[in-house]
């Protein structure tokens, strides 16, 4: 019964990804944009996954930074997006490791963004496989051996999103090292 239910929940959250994509493509998505602090934001994830955080073995912090940094977005797809992002960070790092979540600045592309980067200690992303991981339906080959679940969309969603807030996300890895993946986010009166 334990794995007829495992197999049931799994199904049900791809059924809801799968949707989910499907109102992104179809242009249904509404945003509801509003001044919103990345700081204030970045806590409530930080509470919200310190429990799974501890039962993985893993450390989870935020490090310091402006409070004040502010974007026009959605916080509600902000924090599925942040979601996403810690929750694949703590999935994929071993015990003792850590995931670290920080907010900064940048001038880029001759304007200012807000940068939110989630970076771990985990098991890491082969280089051959780095251009893919923002496709649909993409797992790399270390989850698969290791029988971590997943859908393949995770890092869609979270890369439509972020584009739907004129934004975009890059991710850097190494195997055995980590990774880190950066959102950019157009700053607010930049």
């Amino acid at each position: 019964m334990e794995v007829l239910s495992q197999s049931v929940e799994h199904l049900a959250h791809l059924v809801e990804k799968i949707l989910q994509l499907a109102h992104i493509d179809a242009g249904r998505v509404e945003l509801r944009l509003e001044p919103t602090r990345l700081q204030d934001l970045a806590e409530l994830i930080i509470g919200n996954h310190q429990a799974m955080a501890r039962q993985a073995g893993v450390r989870l912090r935020l490090l310091p930074s402006t409070p004040a940094i502010q974007v026009m977005a959605d916080p509600k797809r902000l924090v599925e997006v942040l979601n996403n992002l810690v929750e694949n960070g703590i999935q994929y790092t071993p015990g003792d490791g850590e995931v670290t979540l920080s907010i900064s600045t940048v001038e880029t592309e001759q304007r200012a963004w807000a940068t939110v980067e989630i970076r771990d200690t985990g098991i890491g992303i082969p280089e051959d496989e780095l251009p893919y991981v923002f496709e649909r339906f993409f797992r790399g080959r270390i989850p698969q051996v290791m029988q971590k679940s997943g859908t393949g969309l995770g890092l869609a969603i979270v890369k439509e999103i972020v584009e739907l807030h004129g934004g975009w996300t890059t991710i850097e890895s190494e195997v055995n090292t980590g990774s880190a993946v950066t959102i950019y986010l157009p700053l607010l009166n930049a």
